[in-house]
């Protein structure tokens, strides 16, 4: 209650000296702490007495999306309540595309919590019924304010759950009362400055070349890949009509002609469709999703091909990459959640990049150089330790470490991060002399400090013997790679 209290009243002063938007921002920070009704109805009559310029009116709606796209990112206090009554407007439209509300609904999710955005969801819940589903609904439970009265229709079980969740923990107390009434008293009285415009950093949607440059700004935004074909469609691009089936596959309803359109589509302008990233992969092996590349394999063989490769927009959609003999990544890969046969060149790459892509799965193949001595100084364990979001781990040693397994699995665990859950070490047992009965127990202490140090790791690889941790006791199990990779090593 300290910090919330502190909070008003600094909001409060700033009230007072007209900055009217920091205030505003201080008071969400001090809702998103306690969510009291009093600071519900200072937000808002605060954001009222705001003077704030109106998200701009296009009846392109394409245009329209962007610049409004563009200003949420901001995340601007200030700008919460034009925004709202765009998309009001936008959401009345007959003609408005699901797609324009989808990515909007989207953008507010990743707002602060703020009880107008929750307000205003709420409101579409009860006058739409379902429309638009699971990210409407999740988006307003963030934002769901405790003392609002719900009218949800069918979601209001999930909005009492989020309301009693998030209800004050505590009475509102007379000094927080007291702090409320002064601040009531600043805005009704305050002489506000005016918030300073939005600057927009990019044009608006004058072209297809600035559409796509959006879509590789915020590759997983699919309202901007949909507009970007209407876009196309317009132009008689049949990349736009590529996109529109792309998008009718993933919802399951394309229909079968629509199935071989595709096809016929994907054979004869795949290539043109790579873009820069053409000359470095197999075209043949390349996979679109939602009409841009999503899976391909690399052939590059030379790091400076790597380095002419690495920065190229068109990785931005890219969820997949088999490497070859170089394995390269950069900040463009802003989708990457596999990386198949990542060898020294590549692991040095991770360990440099300020930002990793948001690897899930990966198979190292470190050199026997890059493994020699102490477990625990391998350079390979600093990079895993980086990689926050990992999943699925597959390492390929050129090294038998058979008789140090135990504190090879101790030393992964402990890097491992904690939503690591699978493990693959091939060639442990590469070269066993110990039999079966020593290779066992070499097996058996290293799962146990295994699962005393990582205990979030629930399927285990030596070699080709597999093992899964069932209501905490290893069990044998069927040998496979988690993360898809070849059995072998690359240079």
């Amino acid at each position: 209650m300290t910090q919330v209290l502190a909070l008003v009243g600094d909001a409060t002063a700033r009230v007072s000296a007209g900055r009217g938007d920091e205030a505003l921002t201080l008071l969400l920070a001090a809702w998103e702490l306690e969510r009291h009704a009093p600071i519900t109805s200072a937000i808002e009559a605060l954001s009222k007495r705001l003077q704030v310029e109106p998200v701009p009116s296009s009846t392109d709606q394409q245009r329209r999306y962007l610049s409004w796209c563009e200003r949420a990112r901001a995340k601007r206090a200030a700008d919460v309540g034009p925004l709202l009554d765009d998309f009001a407007q936008i959401a009345n439209l007959e003609r408005t595309r699901a797609h324009f509300m989808l990515g909007r609904i989207k953008a507010l999710r990743a707002f602060p919590p703020d009880p107008r955005i929750g307000r205003f969801l709420q409101d579409l819940i009860a006058r739409k019924a379902v429309a638009w589903g699971n990210d409407l609904v999740q988006a307003a439970k963030r934002h769901v304010d405790p003392s609002a009265k719900l009218g949800v229709g069918h979601f209001m079980a999930d909005f009492l759950e989020a309301q009693a969740r998030l209800a004050p923990k505590r009475d509102l107390g007379p000094e927080l009362g007291k702090a409320a009434s002064l601040l009531d008293a600043a805005i009704a009285s305050a002489k506000l400055t005016p918030v300073p415009p939005f600057e927009h950093d990019t044009p608006g949607a004058e072209s297809d070349e600035t559409m796509l440059a959006a879509v590789y700004a915020n590759p997983h935004d699919d309202a901007l890949r949909q507009i970007y074909a209407d876009r196309l469609v317009e132009l008689a691009d049949p990349r736009g009509e590529f996109i529109s089936l792309q998008f009718q596959k993933v919802a399951k309803t394309i229909s079968s002609e629509g199935l071989r359109r595709e096809a016929s589509l994907i054979k004869r302008h795949h290539q043109a469709w790579l873009g820069g990233l053409a000359p470095f992969v197999v075209n043949k092996s390349a996979e679109f999703t939602k009409g841009f590349v999503s899976r391909v394999q690399s052939k590059v063989r030379l790091v400076y091909q790597a380095k002419q490769a690495a920065n190229l927009p068109e990785w931005a959609t890219v969820r997949e990459i088999h490497f070859e003999q170089i394995a390269f990544f950069s900040p463009a890969m802003k989708s990457l959640e596999i990386a198949i046969e990542v060898g020294d060149y590549g692991i040095h790459m991770l360990g440099e990049l300020e930002k990793l892509p948001p690897l899930k799965g990966i198979a190292l193949t470190p050199s026997h150089e890059n493994t020699r001595g102490d477990v625990g100084t391998w350079r390979v364990l600093s990079v895993i330790r980086r990689l926050s979001m990992l999943k699925a781990l597959d390492l390929t040693l050129q090294v038998n470490v058979e008789n140090r397994l135990e504190s090879f699995c101790e030393a992964v665990g402990r890097n491992a991060g904690p939503n690591v859950t699978d493990l693959t070490v091939y060639q442990a047992f590469a070269h066993s002399v110990l039999g079966e009965a020593g290779r066992d127990r070499l097996i058996a202490a290293a799962l146990e400090r295994l699962r005393q140090v990582a205990p979030q790791v629930r399927r285990v690889t030596f070699g080709r013997l597999g093992f899964e941790n069932i209501d905490g006791r290893w069990q044998p199990t069927p040998f496979r790679r988690t993360s898809g990779a070849s059995p072998h090593g690359s240079t």
